[in-house]
């Protein structure tokens, strides 16, 4: 009877939208590429983030094709640290992966997910990284379908907010508490800008070879939406 229904559900397009609905675990076991993980799935909506890699299934692997073993990788914006949980296989032993998420709820699933796998070399970094080293506020999904946050405000983030840590990329890398980077995946919904500005040096190291990001070009200056803001000028 189970596998009848199940059928009928893929039949119709409807599974996975009833594996969200109805789902009885709280952990969900996810492969890529051939590298296999667990994620806690605490909500229907992160349950479906987590199995569809947020519809980022082809960015995903193509990041993970290039981290290679011994990398520094840098996972900024990293949520609940798919990207990071995913990239630790390539790296390595003899590599090290920063994921850099400063909304509370977010950082600890985070950590979470770091001890479900029993992984030693992702590095949680509670902060977020701009173009200035301080204080900042993030602001929160109001609900649990909008899997969100953000430094900068939207209608569909919390009004309040929580102060939160800020450095710059390129001032974790001189005080040397964080490597420079090898490969690096931004996704900081509009805070991009500040963050490509605060490590610019970091980027055009030689080293530095892979930049995966996701551009809300809307929140950058007119004159960079017009020449094309690159981590190598």
């Amino acid at each position: 009877m189970k596998q009848l229904l199940k059928s009928v559900l893929k039949a119709l397009g409807l599974l996975e939208f009833a594996k969200a609905a109805y789902y009885r675990r709280k952990k969900t076991a996810r492969e890529v590429l051939g590298i296999r993980r667990r994620f806690w799935t605490t909500s229907p909506s992160l349950y479906r983030r987590v199995v569809k890699s947020g519809g980022e299934q082809y960015q995903l692997e193509r990041f993970l094709q290039n981290v290679k073993a011994g990398d520094t990788v840098w996972d900024v914006g990293s949520y609940v640290g798919i990207y990071s949980i995913f990239s630790s296989h390539p790296a390595g032993r003899d590599g090290a992966v920063y994921a850099f998420e400063p909304e509370p709820a977010a950082h600890a699933l985070l950590n979470g997910n770091i001890a479900l796998n029993g992984i030693g070399n992702v590095k949680p970094m509670r902060m977020a990284l701009s173009d200035s080293n301080g204080k900042g506020r993030i602001y929160s999904a109001l609900t649990d379908a909008v899997a969100i946050h953000s430094l900068r405000h939207y209608a569909s983030l919390s009004e309040s907010g929580f102060e939160i840590d800020l450095a710059t990329g390129d001032s974790l890398v001189q005080e040397g508490r964080v490597p420079p980077p090898d490969v690096v995946k931004v996704d900081v919904e509009g805070a991009d800008y500040h963050v490509l500005k605060g490590m610019r040096s970091a980027l055009s190291r030689p080293e530095c070879r892979f930049l995966l990001i996701e551009v809300h070009l809307s929140c950058y200056p007119a004159s960079e939406q017009a020449s094309g803001m690159s981590g190598r000028q």
